[in-house]
């Protein structure tokens, strides 16, 4: 997870694997004339080192944002916020704040703006990349657990409502989950200091590296690292695509039966299904995107570990480039993350009662203005009330009437034979007619709602 590096004159130290995934340097100035990298690389560096910058600048807003939200929602409803998904993207949020403050403690620290001394600055180098590790563990797992919710909501939703307090059960599980696969680090993780030759120039910058977790086996700190990214990366990654492509398939499947049932009542081109389809769309690219910005890192990490990528070769500037940019979208998924899944996926779920009482409000007042009630198609109710009113034999219709004249409607009702049908009483008529026409809305209203 090194962020920063130097690349000195000993580049091969760069890359050597005991430094990898907790080393944060910065690029020095002097370091690059020494070193003749080419302007395009210096260019590409110092973008991605601004993009670093606004990811931290905007992403802690955002995230903000999010814990604001769910601090009202649990409020007004505390406990559907600590039953559903209110609580994990509050967690979510927590964890991408930790994360981003680490990342930016970092990018503060590797331009010598602060100076402490050797034992401060092992302490912040070990209680840093471990929150960090901790923190990114923590929302993945938190986004995998709000998927898990909306699965079992959909293919078991009695199993879904007698788990009481799942949420919470859980996070705690993934919490020390997360802290156990990380523990090793604040016993490895040190700090080295700069390196200055006796005529004053540096040998090689300062930083955050790990050493042998055992003198002995070495190698001991793959299998730590493996295991980590394994827990945080290879096992919710792969639920989260199967559970929510389960999900969207279910929805999908439900979304065309209700178009095939709609185009039989000819009703097909009804705006509720184009905006599932819309939202069905949108769930998908945004869990696609969260994956392809996980990726590159992930794919580099396990390389390192693996032995794909040498770590006495000499990093090519491409591949400097690459691992910079990789981190970033790595590290720009945390600042993005809860403010889109609280937006648009987990919005409805995660209303304020107020909030959703003045939008159901809202809604019934806009069907009351509109009496087309389906896609501008559904049975005018009214005018079907007035014709059936003006076939009746009497020009009057028969529900205003007076009291006294409906008294003797029915009883001369009561006195025609129930064979009689051609003489039927024109409120019964009535009363059978409003029937039949309010059976296709309330059907294509339920379809509407899957």
């Amino acid at each position: 997870m090194d962020i920063f590096r130097d690349f000195n004159s000993s580049v091969e130290n760069a890359v050597n694997f005991t430094e990898d995934t907790v080393s944060y340097e910065i690029l020095d100035s002097d370091v690059i004339q020494e070193e003749q990298f080419s302007s395009l690389f210096v260019i590409g560096m110092a973008v991605g080192y601004i993009l670093y910058g606004v990811a931290i600048i905007f992403g802690i807003p955002c995230n903000g944002f999010v814990l604001y939200r769910m601090t009202r929602f649990a409020k007004h409803s505390g406990e559907v916020f600590s039953n559903g998904t209110g609580i994990c993207l509050f967690a979510m949020a927590i964890a991408d704040i930790v994360s981003l403050v680490s990342i930016s403690i970092h990018y503060i620290l590797s331009f010598g703006l602060f100076h402490f001394n050797v034992p401060l600055h092992i302490a912040i180098c070990k209680l840093v990349i471990f929150m960090t590790h901790v923190s990114t563990s923590v929302s993945i797992w938190s986004w995998l657990l709000m998927s898990m919710l909306r699965y079992l909501s959909v293919y078991y939703p009695l199993v879904y409502i007698r788990l009481w307090k799942l949420p919470i059960r859980v996070l705690s599980i993934t919490f020390g989950g997360a802290f156990l696969t990380n523990i090793w680090l604040l016993i490895i993780v040190t700090y080295i200091p700069s390196e200055v030759s006796k005529s004053g120039e540096i040998v090689s910058t300062g930083g955050c590296a790990q050493t042998p977790l055992v003198d002995l086996y070495p190698d001991l700190n793959r299998v730590f690292l493996l295991i980590e990214i394994f827990w945080s990366f290879c096992i919710p990654t792969g639920i989260i695509v199967f559970v929510d492509s389960s999900v969207y398939l279910c929805r999908y499947s439900l979304i065309r039966q209700t178009k095939e049932l709609e185009k039989d009542l000819r009703k097909s081109n009804c705006p509720q299904t184009k905006k599932n389809k819309k939202n069905l769309w949108r769930w998908l690219v945004i869990a696609l995107i969260d994956v392809g910005l996980n990726l590159p890192e992930q794919i580099n990490r396990m390389a390192m570990i693996l032995g794909f990528v040498e770590d006495n070769n000499e990093p090519t500037e491409f591949y400097l480039l690459m691992r910079v940019f990789a981190q970033l979208l790595y590290y720009l998924q945390f600042s993005f993350n809860g403010v889109y899944l609280a937006l648009f996926i987990y919005d409805k779920s995660t209303k304020t009662t107020h909030t959703q009482q003045r939008t159901l409000s809202k809604k019934k007042s806009e069907q009351s203005e509109n009496i087309t009630l389906v896609c501008g198609r559904s049975p005018d109710v009214k005018y079907h009330y007035n014709s059936v009113a003006s076939n009746n034999s009497d020009d009057e219709h028969p529900i205003i009437r007076d009291k006294s004249f409906r008294k003797s409607q029915k009883h001369q009702y009561n006195s025609v034979p129930s064979n009689n049908s051609d003489e039927e009483h024109p409120i019964l008529r009535e009363k059978v007619s409003m029937k039949i026409q309010k059976f296709p809305v309330k059907a294509i209203k339920s379809l509407g709602d899957v």
